[in-house]
């Protein structure tokens, strides 16, 4: 059962309506507030271990509950990652680029729960990061380049095109 009081709470409420304001009919709003929740407890937790969520989720539940309910919204198929995150990255990038030392993209790997890693790309920008992109898979090692390379390239497709600087070195 849902608390509907508390920091999560309140943060989780306001996601929800600005992805509801921005998506209009571009995405499925099922899951937006199972979402709008996992993200609050990111971003209030500051963490993407699921053990930390869990900690602050604001449900009425037994621990092994929680995380059950975290799994079942980080792998549901209602949540078009790219689509959603379509709707933030160009104004993200835009806002970040404002500064003469520009945003880099970051790609890192990390274990949400036993067997299940996340790979995130975010943006830096001097010392923070933002996660835009992201995928979860159930594996024990590292989650392979295919994946790798489709994240960098949906990324690359949601940054403005005067913002996109792509640099490469020369093949010898």
């Amino acid at each position: 059962m849902k608390i509907n009081i508390g920091p999560v709470s309140v943060l989780a409420k306001s996601i929800e309506n600005d992805l509801l304001c921005r998506a209009q009919s571009k995405v499925d709003k099922r899951a937006f507030y199972n979402l709008s929740e996992c993200a609050s407890c990111a971003l209030i937790t500051k963490s993407v271990n699921s053990y930390e969520w869990i900690s602050v989720l604001p449900r009425e539940s037994l621990k092994d509950s929680k995380e059950k309910h975290i799994k079942r919204v980080l792998s549901s198929p209602l949540i078009d990652v790219p689509k959603i995150m379509s709707l933030y990255i160009p104004e993200i990038v835009k806002n970040l680029s404002q500064n003469e030392k520009g945003v880099v993209l970051m790609m890192d790997q990390s274990q949400i729960c036993d067997g299940i890693q996340v790979l995130m790309i975010s943006l830096r920008f001097g010392n923070r990061a933002i996660p835009v992109l992201w995928e979860i898979e159930e594996t024990k090692g590292a989650i392979g380049f295919g994946i790798q390379e489709k994240l960098l390239n949906d990324v690359k497709n949601f940054i403005p095109p005067e913002i996109l600087c792509l640099k490469s070195t020369p093949k010898s």
